[in-house]
């Protein structure tokens, strides 16, 4: 079983209520994590080094980030699975927080060796207008899921979370099947270099009209 039981969606309500974020350490299962590493490899020549901004503001900057990403399409079964899981969770949390989710997008990341993403928020466009006065979904609740077997502490690529007054919150080793939760336009976050590959699965709940 993975862990979007009753009692993972209740502490992860109570948390988003009280802290803004939530650390689950065994949120997905071994076999879902072996099944999601597999589709990357299977799909590794299909990965882009990762861009900064939106629409055509978007513009790849290696001094901010230097992962490579590939957008989830639940082109195969270990998406879909993976994808199904997410739309449960955002049923559960629309009910419990009533935050209007209406979908949810998210992609692989692989940082290799030595890669990071500088400290940033992840709502690039807070009054949900862009240059063109176009309004479009804002993301809400971010979401990061981790790939990575046999972890250890001198592999780095911990996730720093840090508060609106620059108070470092957590710093979450990016271990397999753990995942982290947190309020989109509210905490800023950073990754580590870390010594070896890095694999996660980052996304992002969105409610209708903002630009984010």
């Amino acid at each position: 079983m993975n862990g979007l039981t009753q009692e993972v969606i209740s502490a992860l309500v109570d948390a988003l209520r009280s802290e803004g974020w939530y650390h689950c350490p065994s949120f997905l299962n071994i076999d879902m994590v072996a099944a999601l590493r597999a589709d990357i490899a299977a799909q590794r020549e299909q990965f882009a080094a990762a861009a900064v901004g939106r629409a055509q503001q978007r513009r790849q900057q290696t001094a901010v980030r230097a992962d490579a990403t590939l957008w989830l399409n639940a082109g195969s079964v270990a998406q879909h699975a993976f994808l199904a899981i997410m739309e449960d969770l955002r049923l559960a949390l629309n009910r419990h927080l009533y935050l209007g989710l209406f979908d949810y997008e998210a992609h692989y990341s692989h940082y290799a060796a030595g890669a990071f993403y500088r400290r940033h928020l992840d709502v690039f466009n807070l009054d949900g207008v862009d240059a063109a006065g176009a309004r479009g979904p804002r993301r809400v609740l971010s979401t990061v899921c981790y790939l990575n077997d046999d972890w250890r502490s001198e592999h780095g690529g911990e996730l720093i979370l840090w508060d609106s007054s620059d108070r470092e919150l957590a710093r979450i080793a990016p271990r397999a099947g753990s995942a982290v939760f947190f309020l989109s336009a509210e905490l800023p976050h950073e990754v580590l270099p870390a010594a070896v590959d890095r694999y996660s699965i980052a996304g992002w709940f969105r409610s209708q009209g903002q630009l984010a």
